[in-house]
């Protein structure tokens, strides 16, 4: 076993007395093994002054995975005579290797005579056609030795009901009497919380807990609900909104905390004052950091970071409100970590499309997972609201109910079906994926909308429509897959009436002359990772005058689209250290020099002229 240190002991008494009492947490923190991801749970309401620690194990945490054997042994030390932890010691034996999980989060409960943990089970975003219940009750079931039928049933009928909505984490309450369950759901929006809550039976006032919801989602970067779950008696009174908010002071959800009156000023104040970066001047350090940095001197110099992972505000069925802060720390490096290389950004003699073709067979499953169906960095109108978002482009574009629409380089069809159902548009979209067309049709028909959107698979400079087809056509971040986007636009001029609209938003760069060694640099770089041809604005508007088109007008949007969605996409949720997704390892750029960045969002739009007399 890994000798203690007082790394966790030294991260607690930073903790502002305001925010509580720590001594109770001396014996646990003395007996953990350094596990350096996790947190310290403070009330902000009420008279009480306790303290609980959090510990987090990260599938993508090595160091956390060499110290596993030690935390095992930790628990069964910290238990009380005559509990056996054995279920759990099972689990984190081989958790990594047997089933799906992201991560776990152990929570310490005291008990008579030591500690048992309540174990919360991160789960991995599943596909829009997958039903992630038979996953959660396996791993359920491993850990109480009880099929979780109820909670099985609830999340079957909450993916059909919300389809957006992400079951992202069962609770199971291990060390509190009565036991029990917790799941939390990811990537609400405001209109999506009254019908979750239906769902969920949940007994309380729908109206003004949604109120509350919209409040706090309106100040945060993303909100999780919280509902806990009684095997017997079925969903408990209490609901919970975690709010997380960027690294900026001052913490907009910790803010709104005090104006609801949930929190006091000091209290407020000691909880801002956490956030900080330490190193090894400031606090003991951790023997297994010192030999990661030895052995991977390159690799950037660890450090702690401190943070407030999230505001937590509870609810009950009465109206009764209470606040927590969850005080985050977790180990890192300086600098960015390695990005993965991929078979497509062989930088000569590999044409575009195959390019293309080989970027989505590996990248379509981590778009699935970290961004749904809409496959956009940039949003507009909307931080969050990827509906929303995909309406207001609609907008932009000029699309009116009727139309008749082609969206080129659709995806999966994520906004080929806002389009239908909130323009009322009969939506057409091509992929040069099958799997993702196939895919998109299976949602397609889940959806209600088979009978106004339909997709096909092809190469959309050979459309397989018949001239003056379509209204419109779209790209929405899809141009860019083209060594000549002269006879691209071409194809699509073909299959326009006369009057009709090509509207691209995407990615653009900066005239090459602007740009110094490092734009460059980075521009060549991101062209790579996409799988791009990314050119400037310019360019675009002369190669569809040159396919015929007029009244071409172009847009740079910088300043009016938000790209957070994107980062929280490939970094991980779990705390503000950048710990990357498989979609980060592939996407995380070093920052480009001061100034304007060389690629930006904007926007291009021509008309099919009339044929003239």
């Amino acid at each position: 076993m890994t000798p203690p240190i007082d790394v966790l002991p030294a991260l607690a008494h930073r903790i502002s007395p305001v925010l509580g009492d720590v001594g109770g947490l001396g014996a646990l923190m003395r007996a953990l093994p350094p596990i350096l991801t996790g947190g310290f749970e403070c009330r902000l309401s009420g008279a009480s002054r306790q303290v609980d620690l959090q510990l987090c194990l990260l599938r993508e945490d090595r160091l956390a995975a060499r110290l596993e054997p030690a935390l095992r042994a930790a628990l069964h030390q910290l238990a009380p005579p005559g509990a056996t932890p054995d279920r759990l010691d099972g689990l984190l034996a081989d958790w990594r290797t047997t089933t799906p999980l992201v991560e776990i989060w152990l929570e310490f409960d005291p008990v008579p005579g030591g500690f048992l943990p309540s174990v919360f089970l991160g789960f991995p975003p599943t596909r829009p056609d997958e039903d992630p219940a038979s996953a959660m009750g396996d791993v359920a079931a491993r850990l109480t030795g009880r099929q979780p039928d109820r909670l099985m049933r609830l999340v079957t009928a909450l993916r059909a009901a919300v389809p957006g909505a992400f079951p992202s984490h069962l609770g199971l309450m291990l060390g509190r009497p009565g036991g029990g369950m917790r799941l939390n759901i990811k990537r609400l929006q405001a209109d999506m919380i009254v019908p979750t809550l239906e769902v969920i039976g949940w007994p309380g006032d729908l109206t003004e807990a949604a109120m509350l919801g919209r409040a706090l989602l309106a100040v945060s970067d993303r909100m999780t609900l919280t509902v806990d779950l009684d095997p017997e008696r079925g969903v408990l009174p209490a609901i919970g909104f975690e709010c997380a908010a960027g690294p900026r002071p001052p913490h907009p959800p910790l803010a709104l905390t005090t104006v609801l009156g949930l929190a006091d000023v000091e209290r407020r104040s000691a909880a801002e004052a956490w956030p900080c970066r330490l190193s090894p001047d400031d606090i003991p350090w951790p023997a297994e950091l010192i030999r990661a940095d030895l052995l991977a001197p390159d690799a950037g110099q660890s450090v702690l970071t401190l943070g407030i992972s999230h505001i937590k505000v509870t609810r009950d069925a009465g109206g009764q409100m209470a606040a927590k802060a969850y005080l985050w720390f977790g180990h890192g490096r300086e600098g960015l970590p390695p990005r993965v290389s991929s078979d497509w950004e062989t930088p000569d003699g590999l044409p575009i499309l195959e390019r293309t073709r080989r970027y989505f067979r590996q990248m379509t499953t981590a778009y699935l997972h970290h961004l749904g169906t809409t496959f956009r960095a940039y949003q507009l109108g909307s931080d969050g609201d990827v509906r929303r978002s995909n309406l207001a482009w609609a907008q932009r574009a000029g699309l009116v109910p009727g139309m008749r629409v082609l969206d080129a380089g659709c995806g999966v069809g994520g906004p080929a079906m806002d389009l239908a159902r909130d323009i009322g548009a009969e939506v057409w979209g091509l992929t040069l994926m099958p799997d993702q067309a196939a895919l998109g049709r299976r949602l397609v028909m889940r959806a209600g909308l088979s009978d106004r959107v339909r997709l096909v698979a092809g190469d959309y400079h050979h459309p397989p429509w018949p001239d003056g087809f379509f209204d419109a056509v779209v790209f929405f971040e899809s141009s860019n897959h083209t060594d000549d986007p002269a006879a691209l636009f071409r194809a699509m001029h073909r299959i326009l009436r006369p009057g009709g609209i090509l509207y691209i938003s995407d990615c653009f760069t900066r005239p090459a002359e602007t740009l110094d060694a490092g734009g460059r640099a980075f521009v060549d770089r991101f062209d790579r990772v996409n799988a791009d041809r990314t050119r400037t604005l310019s360019q675009t508007a002369a190669a569809l005058r040159q396919a015929g088109f007029e009244g071409v007008s172009t847009a740079d949007l910088t300043g009016m689209v938000s790209t957070r969605r994107w980062t929280r996409a490939y970094v991980h949720e779990a705390g503000p250290v950048p710990v990357t997704t498989g979609l980060g390892g592939l996407y995380l750029f070093p920052d480009h020099a001061a100034g304007p960045s060389p690629v930006f969002c904007g926007e291009a739009r021509a008309v099919k002229p009339h044929a003239r007399s």
